[in-house]
């Protein structure tokens, strides 16, 4: 399954913000909100066994030297996604909006 994810460049960190099932919706998102950063539409595949259709889980990796997350990935479980992010990454529990 592929999803489309809002990620922000904000402090030399990349964030994810929300997860969608069509590029056009996410585009329209943008729009329609003011945003900190600059907005991007990344088209990433669920990595992982998917417990639900309509969620996912976003991973995020910690670099420690720089003190800023990084968007990894969006995977079908928590427990893929807890050891993509590693001991000092983010997981963050998602909603697919349709």
């Amino acid at each position: 399954m592929k999803v489309y994810v809002i990620e922000t460049h904000l402090l030399d960190g990349d964030q994810d913000i929300a997860i969608f099932d069509q590029k056009p919706k996410a585009e329209r998102y943008i729009e329609s909100h003011e945003l900190h950063g600059n907005p991007e539409i990344v088209e990433v595949a669920v990595r992982g066994f998917q417990t639900n259709s309509d969620e996912v889980f976003t991973a995020s990796n910690y670099d420690a030297a720089r003190d800023i997350q990084f968007f990894e990935g969006a995977y079908g479980n928590q427990k893929d996604a807890e050891i993509a992010a590693g001991p000092n990454g983010l997981v963050l529990h998602r909603s697919i909006r349709h």
